[in-house]
């Protein structure tokens, strides 16, 4: 895998230099981040929304479910006070990173 660094002239709030990754990677490569990854923690954060409300009496609300992964706890914890003070239920899980199967690669 290769990193070239590319210089330009910044237009509006664009930055001058940027890298840009050429290249594929090796089988070994994807191996060995698998690694690096099985048993990384990690913090999931499941947000329940009532979308809107019943159009007949008999109808159950329209929910809507969202996930969102965090690194941290601290981040996870914020977002979860900040879905319920919306009104939304949140719920914290910890979740340990597990490689189930290569997405590239034979």
């Amino acid at each position: 895998m290769l990193l070239q660094r590319e210089e330009r002239r910044p237009a509006g709030n664009g930055h001058g230099a940027r890298e840009i990754i050429t290249g594929t990677f090796r089988l070994a490569d994807l191996d060995q981040e698998a690694e690096r990854v099985r048993g990384a923690f990690v913090v999931k954060v499941s947000i329940t929304t009532a979308n809107r409300p019943a159009v007949l009496p008999d109808d159950p609300p329209a929910v809507r479910y969202r996930r969102r992964v965090f690194l941290s706890i601290a981040a996870a914890e914020r977002a979860a006070r900040n879905a319920s003070e919306r009104g939304e239920s949140a719920r914290i899980y910890l979740c340990e990173l597990l490689p189930v199967q290569r997405v590239q690669g034979g």
